[in-house]
């Protein structure tokens, strides 16, 4: 998505129950804070 021009908040973190999550810049989606998450598989 870097390539693209999206930029991102951060790096990858840990979020609840085992997901990993990072934040999209609202200047990169018209004003839209966007979350992206990733879950573990079961």
């Amino acid at each position: 998505m870097k390539v693209c021009g999206i930029k991102f908040l951060g790096e990858i973190r840990p979020g609840s129950r085992g997901t990993k999550i990072i934040f999209m810049h609202p200047k990169s989606l018209h004003g839209v804070l966007a979350e992206l998450c990733s879950h573990p598989k079961s």
